[in-house]
């Protein structure tokens, strides 16, 4: 791509992310001041709510300077991340989840502890470590579990607060290019967030059911 054109595509898209953001606050409204925007060279994911910043961040590399991703996913793309910034109660569900991890990972620290204990005091025959270490990986499970119902509210939260700037089908056709069956405490299976969507719809299809 010449260097003109790839600049009137920058300029383009940047056009397009500002409109779609202003849109949203006009839509959602929200508890905090419009965001600030910014457009980051690259990143794990194609946009980022930035809670503590009040900041929408979206990504250029293979996104927003790709001219082979659309205008629609990049509105949805964006309109995903007001979604956050518009949820009341994400800055508590922050909260709650660094709580989470700091409380887990101290108690997997204690657990270490004993485990080394136990092999001093009982040596290396002994049975007494596998306690300590049972111990640390249900709660290393519990705390995965937990952190991972409060961000996929989020998630679904903000799936739904987009339709009502992009509408259902372009916030499916976003999730749709993620890759199926991945998940992790942060973000539920795509499956599960089209499922959500297309109930938003009142017409699932036959094999979500």
């Amino acid at each position: 791509m010449s260097a003109s054109r790839h600049n009137r595509l920058a300029a383009a898209r940047r056009e397009l992310v500002d409109q779609t953001v202003a849109e949203s606050v006009h839509e959602l409204g929200g508890h905090l001041p419009p965001p600030a925007v910014e457009i980051v060279s690259d990143g794990k994911s194609e946009g980022r709510f930035n809670l503590e910043h009040n900041r929408v961040e979206i990504r250029t590399v293979r996104f927003l300077g790709d001219p082979s991703v659309s205008d629609g996913r990049i509105r949805a793309a964006v309109a995903h991340e007001m979604g956050h910034w518009s949820d009341p109660t994400a800055a508590a569900r922050a909260r709650q989840i660094g709580l989470a991890w700091m409380t887990a990972r101290v108690f997997m620290i204690v657990c270490v502890a004993g485990m080394v204990v136990a092999l001093v005091i009982g040596g290396h025959d002994s049975k007494w470590p596998a306690v300590p270490a049972a111990a640390a990986i249900a709660v290393f499970v519990a705390a995965f579990g937990f952190m991972a119902r409060l961000n996929w509210a989020c998630e679904y939260f903000a799936d739904a607060a987009a339709t009502r700037v992009v509408g259902v089908a372009a916030v499916i056709e976003m999730v749709e290019t993620f890759p199926p069956g991945r998940f992790s405490h942060t973000h539920p299976r795509p499956e599960d967030r089209i499922r959500r969507l297309r109930k938003l719809t009142g017409t699932p299809r036959d094999d979500d059911s």
